[in-house]
């Protein structure tokens, strides 16, 4: 037999998922689309570390510049994966230019529950969120792949 479980359900708690006790993730399906281009970053101290923060970005825009969809997702920085709407809302509907992305890169810094580890803390997870977004949307919409 087999299940269907949607991203947003799939992480229960920090390293908890929603499968059952004898299941096994056999399969992620993520659609592709032609006119979305992302990037994704993840900050940490050496290759193959857990990441202090991770974060990605799939964007459409009009051939004018302007955002029709905009994804985001951070982890490191909460429990589970985070989606910070707000972030996401303010990006919809403008140009995708300095003042605008240095704006929801804030919001998403603000959406962010990181705590402080030895990684560092929270206040400077948040503003690697913030940092890391920028870099992250600039390269989506510049339709370079990052890493």
């Amino acid at each position: 037999g087999g299940r269907s479980i949607q991203a947003k359900q799939f992480c229960v708690d920090l390293f908890t998922t929603a499968l059952q006790e004898g299941e096994v993730l056999a399969e992620v399906r993520v659609p592709a689309r032609r006119d979305r281009r992302g990037a994704y970053l993840k900050l940490e101290r050496q290759a193959g570390d857990f990441g202090i923060v991770g974060v990605a970005v799939a964007t459409e825009t009009t051939p004018d510049g302007t955002c029709t969809y905009c994804g985001i997702g951070l982890t490191g920085v909460g429990a589970t994966a985070l989606k910070p709407s707000k972030a996401e809302s303010m990006l919809v509907g403008s140009k995708l230019d300095r003042a605008a992305v240095a704006d929801a890169a804030r919001a998403a810094a603000e959406e962010s529950r990181p705590t402080s580890d030895l990684r560092g803390s929270a206040a400077y997870k948040q503003q690697m969120v913030a940092v890391m977004l920028e870099r992250a949307v600039d390269a989506a919409s510049k339709g370079r792949r990052e890493r």
